[in-house]
């Protein structure tokens, strides 16, 4: 209830993107605390931020990223924070009174305001930096976000570029569903502020099933894993249909598409028989695309030996112990912290399998509240920023010490490692 009075759908989308921005930069002051050079790692230098060749790498004139994307982060703290200023100061609407004002638009120009800001659209004259680092930052978004947007990659110098902020988009579907029921309430000229009545009672006016939301919900939903989608066939068929990954992560993605059909049916199921097995087949989608990904996160994205340490150590039991066994995690680590890479794949694991809780704690309303639905989204970006903490320092290992065990999805890059490797065992074994 309080959530729903001092953070309202609409600043809950502002505070989240601010937020974004702040993960982003933690993850680049992490790589820096841990000298992983995020230019050579993104390919930043590369000439109008596209695929040409790369620029002459003069350690001196390099940008600091991360400097410029702290730069950013205050930029935007302060749009959002004046616009909130301004939600708290004007007045609170009476509960009859369900009509738009100006307060109700200041959000919607605030994320517009943010938007331009951060993709370079414009030039603002108070917030246009003069660090060459933040402005070569938001130029590479927007040359990025044009590129994915329509589903497309670049194979060869951007690909992690390009997946970091693809998968990103997929862990802000459910914030994107927020910002489009705030713009069906503008469109319908409704507030979705809290109001207050004669008696001083506040009134929350949000109410997702209005205006039959629920019929096109799924549309918002499933854009950003189409995306992905694509991205994955397109990598799939540049491979000449011989990198099967790409097609294991086109099948990962696939998965996330089921539960969002399922829920959908469930909502328009009316018999309590088809309800109960609509939710038995969402249930053990969820628990196979939870299983599915995780397994992902761990053994792909990240290259642990996680699973296999397991396996081969299962199968080995009755056997003199093998000291070249694979190790738990992986032969090189770029993070001097061991223990940080356990947690991160606890908190993946425990944040995964969250939606159990709102299972079998159905009579907690918590969570099927607002401020329920405040903490999946808030879980969710924690995240993905712990999942990107790991895939930087994995694309670093890959490209700083071009070890033959990591896993490299990037067909070209692969073919590369794969020969090195093989070469260097036909060298052993002569």
């Amino acid at each position: 209830m309080m959530l729903d009075l001092w953070l309202p759908l609409p600043y809950r989308i502002v505070f989240f993107v601010v937020l974004g921005v702040w993960l982003w930069w933690l993850n680049l002051h992490i790589c820096q605390l841990a000298s992983i050079n995020t230019n050579r790692l993104l390919q930043l230098l590369a000439a109008g931020y596209g695929d040409e060749k790369l620029l002459p790498n003069d350690p001196e004139k390099e940008p600091q990223l991360e400097k410029g994307c702290l730069v950013v982060f205050r930029h935007t703290l302060c749009i959002a924070l004046v616009s909130y200023l301004c939600f708290l100061l004007l007045p609170v609407q009476s509960t009859g009174d369900t009509l738009l004002r100006f307060k109700d638009f200041i959000p919607l120009l605030t994320m517009l305001l943010i938007f331009v800001y951060l993709l370079n659209l414009v030039r603002l004259p108070l917030l246009d930096s003069e660090k060459s680092s933040a402005n070569l930052g938001r130029k590479r978004l927007l040359s990025t976000f044009k590129r994915i947007i329509c589903g497309n990659i670049n194979y060869n110098q951007l690909r992690t570029n390009d997946i970091l902020l693809s998968d990103t988009l997929t862990s802000y579907s459910k914030i994107l569903l927020d910002f489009f029921l705030y713009l069906f309430y503008l469109y319908h000229g409704q507030t979705c502020f809290p109001t207050v009545d004669d008696k001083l009672q506040y009134n929350l006016n949000l109410d997702r099933s209005i205006f039959n939301f629920k019929s096109i919900e799924p549309l918002f939903l499933i854009f950003p894993q189409f995306i992905r989608l694509k991205q994955c066939w397109l990598e799939y068929n540049h491979s000449n249909k011989r990198n099967n990954q790409h097609l294991l992560n086109f099948l990962k993605y696939s998965s996330n598409l089921i539960p969002i059909f399922l829920n959908s049916l469930l909502n328009y199921s009316t018999q309590y028989s088809t309800r109960l097995q609509i939710a038995q087949l969402y249930i053990f989608s969820m628990f196979l695309n939870s299983v599915y990904t995780f397994i992902w996160d761990v053994a792909v994205d990240w290259n642990f030996n996680f699973f296999n340490f397991f396996l081969k150590s299962h199968q080995n039991f009755n056997k003199p112990i093998n000291l070249n066994r694979p190790k738990l995690l992986r032969n090189i680590l770029v993070y001097k912290i061991k223990h940080f890479y356990y947690l991160a794949i606890l908190l993946d694991f425990i944040l995964r399998f969250f939606w159990l809780f709102n299972l079998f704690i159905s009579d907690l309303f918590f969570f099927n509240s607002e401020s329920g639905y405040f903490l999946l989204e808030l879980f969710e970006l924690i995240r993905r920023c712990i999942w990107c903490f790991i895939k930087l320092e994995t694309e670093w290992a890959k490209i700083s010490y071009n070890d033959p065990n990591l896993i490299v999805l990037d067909t070209l890059e692969s073919q590369s490692i794969s020969h090195n490797h093989n070469h260097s065992k036909s060298i052993t074994s002569n």
